[in-house]
């Protein structure tokens, strides 16, 4: 018979498909972790100028194994703070990096951090967080200029 999961492990499943999602959405988008493109590199504070593509490679494979490692082990409050800043500090050296994805799965990491012990605030707060980032994605549409 089918049982409804309790809110835990519908938690626990939804950090694992976002998990799952970033990895492949990081890796279909390699050109905006590294400084070697087309593009100009543009940091939001003038002393992140400077720094080398190696800096850039190195922080984009360790948020890899690091969201990774939460997709395995998302009770783990240590290896999902540790990611999360290695993300945001990734994401501080070029502002093309803050789409909005990003920001999506950056908030379900930090909605779980906060809120795992209470799996139906996280749900909750999950929620909002999909709806609202469909509807501004959705206004955005209603631009003349979009189509």
């Amino acid at each position: 018979m089918f049982q409804l999961k309790s809110e835990d492990s519908t938690t626990i499943l939804i950090i694992r498909i976002t998990s799952a999602f970033w990895i492949f959405t990081k890796l279909f988008s390699y050109k905006v972790w590294h400084t070697d493109r087309l593009f100009p590199v543009i940091p939001p504070f003038e002393f992140l100028e400077n720094i080398p593509n190696s800096v850039h490679l190195a922080l984009f494979f360790i948020a890899l194994s690091g969201i990774a490692l939460v997709g395995i082990f998302p009770k783990s409050k240590v290896i999902l703070v540790a990611t999360t800043a290695v993300e945001f500090s990734s994401c501080l050296l070029d502002q093309s990096r803050w789409q909005p994805w990003e920001y999506q799965y950056l908030l379900t990491f930090i909605f779980f951090f906060f809120y795992n012990k209470n799996p139906k605030q996280f749900l909750n707060y999950f929620s909002f967080l999909i709806i609202a980032t469909y509807f501004f994605s959705g206004l955005h549409k209603l631009n003349g200029g979009f189509l």
